[in-house]
């Protein structure tokens, strides 16, 4: 990220905004899926939602994303030699096809089908199995 700001736009300023605003997309993301999230299938939302991270690599060279990894040590060092070797936009290519083949993973992975089923609800099963649920009639 630090250096797609300074070839980008030439301001650690510009990383800070860059920062901001995906940190507060990320708030309003995980606020609007808390309201309405449990509407929906868990495999097509989940694998879905994580498909649309190569996009934005591939469209938009990683902006969004990019942050996440600035935070592994390993990553910065190897993403600075990489950045070096090719440049940032071929990386965040690369990082973004990487994406993709992971995530269409979970299209086809039967391990993924299991985020479908509905488990009950810990305080509904507790009940039925102590007793807490019914009336007893006393």
């Amino acid at each position: 990220m630090p250096v797609f700001a300074r070839e980008a736009f030439g301001s650690a300023a510009d990383l800070g905004v860059m920062y901001g605003v995906f940190g507060g997309a990320t708030l309003v993301g995980a606020l609007a899926y808390s309201a309405v999230g449990h509407r929906f299938p868990r495999r097509l939302t989940f694998v879905s939602c994580f498909s649309v991270v190569p996009v934005l690599y591939l469209v938009m060279f990683g902006a969004f994303k990019a942050g996440a990894w600035a935070s592994i040590p390993l990553g910065v060092l190897l993403g600075g030699v990489v950045v070096e070797a090719i440049g940032v936009a071929a990386t965040f290519f690369d990082i973004g096809l990487c994406y993709l083949a992971v995530t269409a993973y979970g299209f086809i992975n039967p391990a993924f089908r299991g985020m479908d089923r509905r488990q009950p609800l810990a305080r509904e099963h507790a009940g039925k199995h102590t007793g807490l649920g019914e009336h007893s009639g006393g």
